[in-house]
C-alpha cells in the first residue's frame, strides 16, 4: 500500500473518520463533567536501595542494577499489595467509626453513611470494639464491612484504593514518590500518613524473615556440628589417656631412633666378636700344643670362660657395660681373684713355653690373652644389645595399632573441625547479610503527606483529546485492517492474483448523473475496446469475431459491458451484433447496433458455432458480442466456445473470488481448451490510477503538488 492509496483510502472512509472521534469526545465530556472535585496528597520515601550504607558498602563493591530493579520493584509490590491496602482501610474504618476521623466530603456517599451508622448502632463506644469488629467481618468474610472493604467501590475498598494511588521512582534516585487522589483532602491525607508507617513495618518484617529463617537454619545446623567436634575431641584425648600417649608422633620417632643405634650397636658388636675369633684361633694355631701347654691352656680357657660368664652377668644385671665387679654368695669380690688365676696360669704357661735356652714367647700369649678377654666382653656386649633390642620390638608392637587408631580419631576430628568452621563462616555471611538488610530496610519518611488544601485541576479537556486521538487511531487502524483483510478482487493486480487470469480492461463504478464517473468510464471503455481491437487485429481477413462474454453468476454486469463495448465498437466503424440470451434487450441510449437473443435450451448446448443460433450478415465484417448465461448455473457450451476469438470473463471488484468461481473455470478451460481473459467491473475510483495511471481530471495546483509531493515525483 502506497502513501497515495493510504490517504484515498482515508479519504474515502473521510465522514467516519471525523464523526467517531468528535462523538466519543463528546461522550467522554458528558460522561465525566459531574465528577466531584479530586484532592491528591503526595509523599517521599527515602529507600537507601542505591546508594545506602552497609556492611558490604566501600571498597570493590559493585552495583548491581537488575538487583536493585528488582528491589524497588519488590518495595512498589509491597506498597500496592492487597494485605497493605486491607490494613490500611481497616484502619482508616475503625478511625471513621469510632469518630477519631470525620470526613465531609465523603459523607454523601450513601454507602459510607449506611456503614458508619450500622458501626455506631451496635453500640460501639470506643475504638477497640470498632477495629475488632471490623477483624472479625474480615475473618468471616461476610457481613457488610467484608463487603465495603474487598467488593464494592466505596471509597474504603480496596479496588477504589488500587485505582487511586500511584507508586513511582524519582529519575534513577533511592526515592520514591507515593501519590493519593481522593474526593476528600482530609482522607487523601490520613491514607498515605497510615499507609507509609504500615508498609515500612510490613517491608522491613518480610526482610528480617526472609534472612532470619536462613540465621536460625545455620545457628541450628553449627551447634550440632560443635557437639560433634566436641565428641570427637573428647574420644581423641580419652583414646590418648587410656593408652598414655603424651605425642604419639615425637614417641614413635624417638622409639625408631633408639632401635636403628642398638642395631648399629649390634652389627658393631657382632663385627667385633667375629674378629676377636679369628684372632684367638690365629694365635692357638702359633702357640703351639704340646701336652703341658694344653693342660694350661685347657685350665687357662675354663678361667676365661668362668671370668666371661659372671662379666655377663653383671652386665645383664647392670646398666653399664664392662663393670669390674662381681660377688659370690659371701659378698666377696671374686673378679680380681679369677684375674690373679688367669695371670698365674698365663704365668705358669710362659714358664712351660720358655726354653732353658732362654728363648721368649710371651709375646703371642700375652696377645692371646687380649683377644681372649675381648671375645669375652663381645659376647657378653652382643647379648645385651639384643635383649634390649627385643624389648624394643614389643614397644613397636604395641604402637603400631594405637597409629591406625589414632589417625582414624584425628580424621574425624579434622573433618568435624571443617564442617564447624565451614557453618560457622556461612552462619557469619547470614548474619552479615541480615545486618545489612536491617541497615538497607531502615527507610525514612523524606517528606511527609502533604495536605491538599486545593483540588486538583480538571483533566477533563486532556480526556477528550486523548479520548479523540484515541478514537482516530482506532478508526485508522480499522480501515487499514479492513483494507487488508478484504479478499474481494477489489482491483486488477489483486485479481490477476486471486485468479490467475491476464486483467483485460476495467470499468469503474459509475453514476450517470456524475459527469466526472462518466469520463472515467469512457476512458476505461476505450482501452478495453481498443485492447480487442488489437486481438482481433491478428486475423484481418475473418469476416466474422466472436466476443464471448461469460461469468460464475448472474448479475456481473455482463450485459451493460457488452452495451458499452457496443457503442465503442460501433463508433468505431465496425459492425457490431449483440447476442444475449432470452428475450431482446434494447440499448435505449443507441440503436445503431443490431441485437439477437437465443434460447437456453438444448440446441444452445449443442451449438458448435454462432450459425447454429443466429443468422450473420454477409459481405461485411462483424464484430459479434455475445453474452453467455451463467456458468454456476448453466451448461457450457464447449463447442461454441471453441470458435470464440476472445473469451471475457466478467466479474465485480467487490465480490469474493470462492473455489466455485476456481473450479467453474479450470473446468472451462480443460474442456474447451480456452484461455479467458477479464473484464473486472464496478473498480473503485481511487483504483483506477494504478492500473490506468494518471486519469485526465481537473485537479488544483495544491492538489497536483500535493500528489506529486506523496509520490515522490519531484520533476
Amino acid at each position: 500500500m502506497t502513501l497515495v492509496s493510504f490517504i484515498r483510502l482515508l479519504l474515502r472512509f473521510k465522514w467516519v473518520l471525523m464523526t467517531a472521534p468528535v462523538l466519543v469526545a463528546c461522550l467522554v465530556y458528558f460522561a465525566l463533567r459531574g465528577k466531584p472535585d479530586q484532592f491528591s496528597s503526595e509523599s517521599v520515601i527515602y529507600t537507601g536501595l542505591v546508594s545506602g550504607f552497609n556492611l558490604e558498602s566501600g571498597g570493590d563493591s559493585r552495583l548491581d542494577y537488575h538487583v536493585v530493579n528488582s528491589g524497588f520493584d519488590n518495595l512498589i509490590t509491597t506498597i500496592q499489595s492487597r494485605e497493605t491496602l486491607l490494613t490500611v482501610s481497616q484502619e482508616l474504618l475503625g478511625n471513621t467509626a469510632c469518630g477519631i476521623a470525620s470526613y465531609p466530603l465523603l459523607q454523601n456517599d450513601p454507602a459510607v453513611e449506611e456503614l458508619i451508622g450500622g458501626l455506631k448502632s451496635w453500640g460501639m463506644s470506643d475504638c477497640v470494639e470498632a477495629r475488632a469488629a471490623v477483624e472479625d467481618s474480615l475473618a468471616m468474610g461476610t457481613g457488610r464491612i467484608y463487603d465495603t472493604l474487598l467488593i464494592d467501590n466505596g471509597p474504603f475498598s480496596i479496588r477504589s484504593l488500587t485505582s487511586n494511588l500511584s507508586v513511582r521512582r524519582i529519575s534513577s534516585s533511592d526515592l520514591l514518590e507515593v501519590r493519593f487522589t481522593a474526593n476528600d483532602p482530609d482522607f487523601a491525607h490520613d491514607f498515605l500518613t497510615i499507609l507509609n508507617n504500615s508498609f515500612i513495618e510490613r517491608y522491613q518484617r518480610i526482610k528480617r524473615k526472609e534472612v532470619g529463617s536462613v540465621v536460625g537454619f545455620f545457628e541450628a545446623e553449627t551447634a550440632r556440628s560443635q557437639e560433634r567436634l566436641q565428641a570427637a575431641v573428647k574420644q581423641l584425648q580419652a583414646f590418648g589417656t587410656e593408652n598414655r600417649v603424651i605425642n604419639y608422633y615425637e614417641q614413635t620417632k624417638a622409639i625408631a631412633g633408639q632401635k636403628e643405634l642398638i642395631d648399629q650397636q649390634i652389627q658393631q658388636e657382632t663385627m667385633r666378636l667375629e674378629a676377636a675369633e679369628s684372632a684367638v684361633r690365629d694365635l692357638e694355631e702359633r702357640i703351639g700344643a704340646s701336652s703341658e701347654i694344653r693342660r694350661r691352656g685347657q685350665q687357662l680357657v675354663e678361667l676365661r670362660q668362668r671370668y666371661a660368664e659372671l662379666t655377663a652377668n653383671y652386665a645383664i644385671t647392670e646398666p653399664t657395660l664392662g663393670g669390674s665387679q662381681a660377688v659370690d654368695a659371701g659378698g666377696t669380690n671374686i673378679l680380681p681373684t679369677l684375674e690373679m688365676q688367669i695371670q698365674q696360669s698365663v704365668a705358669d704357661l710362659y714358664d712351660a713355653r720358655y726354653s732353658k735356652e732362654g728363648l721368649v714367647k710371651t709375646e703371642l700369649v700375652e696377645r692371646w690373652l687380649e683377644e681372649m678377654v675381648s671375645l669375652a666382653q663381645s659376647k657378653a656386649s652382643l647379648l645385651v644389645l639384643q635383649q634390649r633390642r627385643a624389648e624394643y620390638i614389643k614397644v613397636y608392637d604395641e604402637f603400631a595399632p594405637l597409629g591406625s587408631t589414632l589417625s582414624s580419631l584425628e580424621r574425624e576430628v579434622d573433618v568435624a573441625e571443617g564442617e564447624y568452621l565451614e557453618l560457622l563462616h556461612s552462619l557469619n555471611q547470614a548474619r552479615m547479610r541480615q545486618q545489612n538488610i536491617e541497615l538497607s530496610s531502615s527507610m525514612d519518611v523524606l517528606d511527609p503527606p502533604s495536605y491538599p488544601h486545593e483540588p486538583m485541576g480538571s483533566n477533563l479537556l486532556m480526556l477528550m483529546a486523548a479520548a479523540f486521538i484515541v478514537t482516530v487511531m482506532l478508526g485508522v487502524g480499522a480501515v487499514v485492517a479492513v483494507e487488508l483483510l478484504d479478499e474481494s478482487l477489489r482491483s486488477p493486480a489483486e485479481a490477476r492474483k486471486r485468479t490467475g487470469m491476464d486483467v483485460l480492461g476495467f470499468l469503474p463504478e459509475f453514476d450517470p448523473a456524475n459527469p466526472t464517473t462518466n469520463k472515467d468510464l469512457d476512458q476505461s471503455v476505450k482501452v478495453l475496446a481498443a485492447r480487442l481491437k488489437t486481438i482481433m487485429a491478428r486475423d484481418p481477413e475473418k469476416e466474422t469475431h466472436l466476443i464471448c462474454l461469460a461469468s460464475t453468476r448472474e448479475g456481473d454486469g455482463k450485459t451493460t459491458t457488452a452495451r458499452l463495448l457496443a457503442r465503442q465498437l460501433g463508433a468505431s466503424g465496425r459492425s457490431v451484433v449483440m447476442v444475449s440470451p432470452g428475450q431482446e434487450k434494447e440499448d435505449p441510449e443507441s440503436s445503431e447496433n443490431a441485437t439477437s437473443t437465443y434460447d437456453i435450451d438444448g440446441e444452445y448446448a449443442r451449438a458448435s458455432h454462432i450459425k447454429d443460433l443466429m443468422q450473420l450478415p454477409t459481405g461485411q465484417q462483424v464484430v459479434i458480442l455475445m453474452e453467455l448465461p451463467a456458468f454456476g448455473d448453466n451448461e457450457i457450451p464447449v463447442s461454441l466456445l471453441k470458435t470464440a476469438d476472445i473469451v471475457l470473463w466478467v466479474a465485480r471488484a467487490h465480490s469474493l473470488w470462492t473455489e466455485l468461481e476456481q473450479s467453474t473455470l479450470r473446468f472451462a478451460r480443460d474442456l474447451a481448451g480456452i484461455e479467458p481473459m477479464m473484464c473486472l467491473n464496478a473498480v473503485k475510483n481511487e483504483r483506477l490510477e494504478s492500473a490506468m495511471g494518471e486519469m485526465n481530471k481537473s485537479r488544483s495546483f495544491l492538489r497536483r503538488s500535493t500528489k506529486r509531493l506523496l509520490q515522490r515525483n519531484f520533476s
